[in-house]
């Protein structure tokens, strides 16, 4: 709801400064709320890479590290004998 009315109030504003200026304010609204969406988009995206490489790295990192651990208790057990 606070992403609404934040958008609600950069059009509003963006939409005076173009009039102010002599330009047609809905053109800058449309770019305002174009930019907004892209933004969230981006941001989508973003995440969405983060959590799958997190789970990607969760998912290779305790085995790796697992192994290592037992490999090296072989490689120690191992010279004992």
């Amino acid at each position: 709801m606070l992403e609404i009315l934040a958008l609600i109030y950069l059009t509003r504003s963006i939409g005076q400064l173009a009039l102010n200026k002599g330009l047609k304010p809905g053109t800058w609204k449309l770019y305002t709320v174009l930019a907004w969406f892209a933004g969230e988009i981006t941001g989508l995206i973003i995440g969405f890479t983060m959590f799958v490489l997190c789970l990607v790295w969760n998912a290779l990192l305790w085995p790796y590290s697992l192994a290592s651990l037992v490999r090296l208790a072989d490689i120690t057990l191992s010279k004992q004998h």
